[in-house]
């Protein structure tokens, strides 16, 4: 029987010793076999580095502790170490269902010519409410110019493609995956959404995305210029309804909700999903 291609699971983290946990334990569980762990800790002091020495012989993790510029070159240290054929990105608040990777990882099987796949996940709320997040086979178009991301939290890609467009560009701390896919898709990988739900992303108040939502537009923004993206675009309409307009439309809403309904209705105020 042929062996299962590796997956590397490349983790960034700092003093968030009970999200790396619950990680380790979700791969752990995987129904997937042949997968590594790459953490790259910057410096914890809240027993993190404790726990990853005590899991070192439950599975196969490798880990180093130092300190770093940022999140975004913690993850390019541990994308270079990895040894997989086959990397996902998964952040210190996210981790995956037993079955997701097998999952991902069996459409690449049946289709080799597949560069990322991508599955839905659910958002996990601090008191452990779930709301799925349902996402689709986006356009390069759609991407570049809607706005639309495939989720890192549920995406696996094959490391070749480092080598042939670059690591995480380090200029973007909040949205590195999505121009990174851009990188990727531009120079012809190709892509594909499976609507199942392989994954948890995190949505709590230490979220990295939303304490600095005004950064995030604003490198989404840039992404979208970078490669190719035209002014007049849903990305640019997002931008600035989320960057500026974004109190004003709270305000409106909470003073006369039928008033709000109406002038999003008129104006097709695009929502960013």
């Amino acid at each position: 029987m042929e062996k299962e291609p590796l997956v590397s699971v490349i983790t960034a983290t700092r003093n968030r010793k009970n999200f790396v946990e619950k990680l380790i334990k979700s791969l752990l569980s995987q129904t997937y076999a042949n997968i590594e762990h790459v953490v790259i800790d910057g410096l914890s002091s809240d027993g993190t580095q404790e726990l990853l020495k005590k899991c070192e012989k439950q599975y196969r993790l490798r880990w180093i502790s130092e300190s770093d510029k940022n999140q975004v070159e913690a993850i390019n240290k541990g994308l270079r170490i990895a040894k997989g054929d086959f990397i996902t990105i998964t952040h210190d608040d996210d981790y995956w269902l037993p079955h997701g990777i097998e999952t991902l990882m069996d459409r690449i099987r049946k289709n080799p010519s597949i560069d990322i796949i991508y599955g839905d996940s659910w958002g996990e709320y601090g008191d452990g409410r779930r709301v799925r997040r349902s996402f689709k086979q986006y356009t390069l178009d759609q991407m570049v110019n809607g706005g639309y991301q495939i989720p890192q939290d549920s995406s696996i890609f094959r490391r070749a493609w480092l080598e042939k467009v670059g690591y995480l560009n380090e200029d973007f701390e909040y949205v590195p995956e999505y121009e990174f896919f851009l990188r990727v898709i531009r120079a012809g990988g190709k892509h594909e959404h499976i609507p199942e739900i392989t994954s948890v992303g995190g949505l709590h108040g230490q979220k990295k995305s939303w304490v600095g939502v005004d950064r995030s537009w604003e490198e989404t923004l840039r992404a979208n210029r970078m490669h190719g993206g035209k002014f007049f675009s849903r990305v640019t309409l997002l931008y600035f309804k989320n960057r500026y307009f974004q109190n004003a439309s709270d305000f409106v809403k909470r003073i006369s909700p039928s008033f709000f309904k109406y002038v999003r209705k008129k104006a097709k105020l695009p929502e960013y999903e």
